[in-house]
């Protein structure tokens, strides 16, 4: 099957029948349903969306609580900060536009034409191969980053007709020792135990399905993370008019 549009932005290695196959392969043989990609998007992208995160996107910072399910978990500061701690879901920094002067700045036109190529038939088509599961819309792309007294806890992202989550970190200069890996649970007769860990790391892309019992979380920073700040897409893709 011919990726055209993709292959302006994935690396060639990835849009291969052999490679498709072998995720393919990955994704139905491990019990997560996840499979990871290294040195996913071409550099030049990958540049353009740390210039995004450093510059060219205005960003607010979100909150979320436990127990609102979906778009309505995320709350104001003021009743963020008034819920006992143990409530607190997530918070971090998300871009919901371009700074004044960057609207037509690279980094935010190449930030509006991912977003784009994410929404395609032929996206949603690599995503039918490797995963064999049918969507036709996405539920949301954020651009997010991870700072000091940022996280995001423990939860599953299951939402109704929701099939595909997928991640892309693209911070340049993090290490292991900083923290901030994808943890994943399963909940096995009552007991949450960790099934798996995905360290984060430049250009590399993570997918996987969302289920019931099946929890992830990001990992705390440590203190030598300083100042370090940790960038994500993450992507949720939906089969919807079922």
């Amino acid at each position: 099957m011919p990726y055209d549009c993709l292959s302006d932005w994935i690396q060639p290695q990835h849009l291969t029948p052999e490679a498709i196959a072998r995720y393919s392969g990955e994704m139905a043989s491990n019990p997560e349903k996840l499979v990871v990609m290294d040195d996913f998007l071409f550099d030049r992208h990958i540049k353009n969306f740390q210039e995004l995160m450093e510059n060219a996107g205005k960003k607010e910072t979100i909150y979320a609580i436990y127990g609102n399910p979906g778009a309505s978990a995320r709350v104001s500061r003021e009743k963020w900060f008034s819920t006992p701690e143990k409530y607190r879901f997530y918070t971090f920094l998300e871009v919901n536009g371009p700074n004044p002067g960057c609207e037509l700045s690279q980094a935010f036109l190449t930030h509006r034409l991912w977003v784009r190529l994410l929404k395609s038939q032929q996206f949603f088509d690599y995503l039918y191969q490797i995963s064999g599961l049918r969507v036709n819309s996405v539920d949301c792309v954020n651009a997010k980053e991870f700072g000091k007294n940022h996280f995001l806890r423990l939860h599953d992202d299951v939402r109704p007709k929701r099939k595909i989550e997928f991640v892309v970190g693209f911070s340049p200069d993090w290490k292991r020792e900083y923290g901030g890996q994808y943890l994943f649970f399963r909940n096995e007769n009552s007991v949450l135990k960790q099934s798996l860990k995905i360290e984060y790391k430049l250009n590399r892309m993570m997918m996987f399905v969302p289920a019931k019992g099946f929890l992830h979380a990001a990992s705390p920073r440590s203190p030598e993370a300083e100042d370090f700040k940790r960038w994500n897409y993450t992507v949720f893709f939906s089969e919807t008019g079922k």
